[in-house]
């Protein structure tokens, strides 16, 4: 049990916070990892990126919990101490967003839910708040500024569903081949997952959180990856056209807030999700036209800025979440 004080918004907050791991069992015995960091009673539900887990969001949780919030944040399929899928499964983020509905209904938070997701998450993010919107009160996405819908990316790319996927299928036997990196030690682990060069982290807090439950240590005293190597090559077998992609946005039914960095690091996973194609950047813009969320700019920070720079997004994102605002109408754009 931990006291802590914390100033933010200009009021002091006082209160006691709980810390706390646990597993959930969901549909079929499937078990999700949990970590909650409990200091009220406001319900926020925290999703990581693409092969990250709950250890991202160790220091903004904690931050939202010394404001008088419930946190949970999970560890996704595959990945740090949750289950992975059987033999030839296909992480795929529709069923993901289902998941996130299992695991509310698990916790027995059936409405007001606030969804604070990061990258890959957001997306999930947006088809969850689209299917199950009774749940959720408020969505943050953060550093998901494409708003990539699942399976819009292999739509756009291939020329037909049946070359997406040929291309998914490929991509999966890779997967499937792929052995885990064997690390000297837990140090090496970290100092790998800072300088990643697809995702590098800008604060050592932010690694040593993610690898602490992404790895084990094996009996001749090395480190090993515990994740499922299938997601390193994850490519989406459903897809989605591209109007599909839209008209999913126009069912999201509460306020949106999109926290983004810019720089290099915005400029990085805008190619990473377009390869530089002028027909995804159309169609990104025209998702975010038809979203009319709140938006707020980190300058200079990096694509993991909710846990590199946990502070400067709760000051956004707190404020934010207790204002009145009211859901804009999707519906016809």
């Amino acid at each position: 049990l931990l006291q802590f004080l914390y100033f933010i918004g200009g009021r002091r907050m006082s209160c006691k916070v709980v810390e706390s791991e646990f597993k959930l069992v969901i549909d079929g015995g499937f078990k999700i990892a949990c970590k909650r960091w409990c200091g009220g009673s406001r319900r926020v539900f925290c999703y990581p990126g693409w092969l990250d887990n709950s250890g991202s969001f160790d220091n903004l949780g904690l931050i939202f919990a010394k404001n008088g919030m419930d946190v949970v944040a999970v560890d996704p399929p595959g990945c740090g101490h949750s289950d992975h899928l059987p033999p030839y499964s296909t992480y795929h983020d529709f069923e993901e967003a289902g998941m996130i509905n299992s695991l509310l209904v698990k916790l027995n938070w059936l409405d007001n839910v606030i969804l604070v997701a990061h990258s890959r998450g957001g997306g999930i993010a947006v088809l969850a708040t689209a299917a199950f919107p009774e749940r959720f009160s408020r969505l943050v996405m953060i550093e998901s500024k494409t708003i990539s819908v699942a399976g819009v990316s292999a739509s756009a790319y291939a020329s037909s569903p049946a070359a997406s996927l040929r291309r998914a299928h490929e991509y999966a036997q890779r997967g499937y081949d792929r052995k885990t990196r064997i690390f000297k030690s837990f140090e090496e682990a970290v100092e790998h997952n800072l300088a990643n060069p697809m995702f590098p982290k800008r604060n050592r807090s932010t690694a040593e959180n993610i690898v602490r439950r992404h790895l084990k240590q094996l009996p001749d005293g090395t480190w090993t990856f515990i994740h499922d190597p299938r997601i390193y090559n994850q490519k989406q077998k459903m897809t989605i056209t591209l109007e599909g992609a839209a008209q999913v946005v126009r069912e999201i039914a509460c306020p949106v807030l999109r926290v983004d960095v810019d720089g290099e690091a915005n400029a990085q996973m805008m190619n990473i999700v377009t390869g530089g194609r002028k027909l995804l950047e159309r169609e990104i813009q025209k998702r975010q036209d038809i979203l009319q969320a709140d938006t707020a700019v980190i300058p200079d920070a990096g694509h993991h800025v909710h846990s590199d720079d946990a502070e400067a997004c709760a000051r956004i994102i707190i404020p934010w979440l207790n204002r009145d605002i009211k859901t804009p109408d999707r519906s016809k754009l």
